[in-house]
């Protein structure tokens, strides 16, 4: 794993850890959506456009294979 993954895995975490100092009433179930939220929609962001490329990049060769 890389050392800025590993930033932002212990940031959230430590996220997390100030969350439930703060929040402690609360579900664990529903601090960890709110604090995973952001890095799921960075992560999305980041990395959707290129799976759906290449699956649509498969899907229009296996057309065209079906075709021959």
């Amino acid at each position: 794993m890389s050392a800025g993954s590993e930033q932002r895995i212990g940031n959230a975490l430590h996220a997390l850890s100030d969350a439930l100092d703060r929040e402690g009433a609360r579900r664990i179930e529903e601090i960890v959506v709110e604090e995973l939220r952001p890095l799921l929609r960075d992560w999305i962001e980041e990395h959707m456009p290129s799976i759906v490329e290449e699956m649509v990049g498969k899907e229009i060769e296996r057309m065209r294979n079906a075709k021959r």
